[in-house]
């Protein structure tokens, strides 16, 4: 195995630097934008290197390391055998992460094993499916949002500077209704939308805030993923109005500028409650996501 590079936490001084690596490649999995890698960092304990033009992220969560995909282009054997290699000389499962199918079906099937990581895939919709509501199927959403704009004295703006303070109370509130005290990825995932909403304008990322009584209720957050893909990294909201969520949903898809015709939505993570409500949307795919093992 080649000698290992010196890795380094990621801070936001990074952002040119990796954002340039990962809009190159265009791995279309949500994991892959330097928000998603920024502010998850001090969770995940992440760190990157650069290698032979290869982007290394490694990540250490409570004493459990691993790599996500490699990022770059051309042949990534040399940098998956590295990673493998690596987490192996550590004592740790070798086991790559999150690996677009761009890059899991160019492995060699004599030298990988590719396996299908389910509760990773990201859901991927039609930017106007979301926008509009349309159709039979969507009628269900539409009566939620009757239901609340009938109720609820409300508006839709763009998220701004003057709006964190109060999207960050919200968080918080929004963490102290939620079941599941002491649930380690709940917490993590607090944790890493105060990163976000701290450091939202250098982060370059797009927003909107729902006011209920002139008091903020509601906040998506999201940025571009790949050329024709948007992804949606944060929607949380009170649910002191009934339809508060599809309301969120259908505002945030029309702020999102149409050059971008999908949205990514993430991933459900194997939580059944998670996977009903984004199916509930009607995806148009599932952007598949894999982990890779040595043979």
């Amino acid at each position: 195995m080649r000698r290992r590079p010196a890795f380094h936490p990621i801070t936001i001084e990074d952002r040119a630097l990796l954002d340039a690596r990962l809009r190159a490649a265009g791995y279309p999995l949500c994991e892959y934008t330097f928000a998603t890698l920024f502010c998850w960092g001090g969770c995940n304990q992440t760190s990157f290197a650069l290698a032979d033009d290869w982007l290394l992220i490694h990540f250490n969560v409570n004493g459990e390391e691993g790599y996500l995909c490699p990022v770059g282009t051309g042949d990534p054997t040399w940098a998956m055998d590295f990673c493998l290699e690596d987490l192996a000389a550590r004592g740790q499962a070798p086991v790559v992460k999150m690996v677009p199918e761009k890059v899991a079906t160019g492995l060699s099937k004599t030298r990988y094993k590719v396996t299908l990581d389910r509760p990773n895939c990201d859901y991927v919709y039609e930017r106007s499916a979301l926008a509009e509501l349309k159709g039979r199927h969507y009628s269900r959403k539409r009566n939620f949002i009757r239901r609340f704009l009938k109720s609820c004295n409300s508006s839709i703006s763009p998220l701004t500077k003057e709006d964190i303070a109060g999207c960050i109370r919200l968080v918080k509130e929004w963490r102290e209704g939620v079941q599941g005290c002491g649930n380690l990825w709940l917490d993590f995932e607090v944790e890493a939308c105060l990163v976000c909403l701290s450091n939202f304008a250098e982060l370059h990322l797009l927003g909107c805030v729902l006011r209920v009584d002139g008091c903020i209720k509601g906040f998506a957050i999201g940025e571009p993923l790949t050329r024709d893909m948007f992804v949606v990294h944060y929607e949380k909201a009170v649910r002191e109005c009934e339809g508060i969520y599809p309301v969120l949903t259908q505002n945030f898809a029309r702020l999102i500028p149409p050059t971008y015709t999908l949205v990514n939505r993430e991933q459900d993570l194997g939580v059944e409650g998670l996977r009903q409500a984004k199916e509930s949307y009607f995806p148009l795919r599932l952007e598949p996501a894999y982990f890779v093992e040595p043979i």
